[in-house]
């Protein structure tokens, strides 16, 4: 009986952890061979946002910098931040 039992709930365990995996996203390029105002369009700025300096390095007059890469997404919205290094420290590692 009671290996009957364990076997029962670790199968809804293993089955229930199965049904929350995300499939992975599906990333969609845009075709830009060949049309310029496509090109043109694509890198057109639409909007502008001032990074926010942390508040702490301020107070203390501190400046660094930070190299990342992201993708921009067909919605022009930054997809898949990374930080690939910083200086000082993880201070300006912030995402918003």
């Amino acid at each position: 009986m009671n290996k009957t039992y364990l076997f029962v709930v670790s199968a809804i365990f293993a089955l229930s952890a199965c049904s929350t995996v995300k499939p992975p996203e599906v990333t969609e390029y845009v075709d830009l061979v060949g049309n310029k105002e496509a090109v043109a369009d694509y890198w057109a700025v639409k909007r502008k946002a001032v990074p926010e300096y942390p508040p702490m390095a301020g107070q203390n007059g501190i400046s660094g910098c930070v190299e990342f890469s992201l993708l921009i997404g067909t919605d022009g919205k930054p997809q898949n931040m990374t930080v690939i290094k910083s200086f000082p420290g993880e201070m300006f590692n912030k995402k918003r």
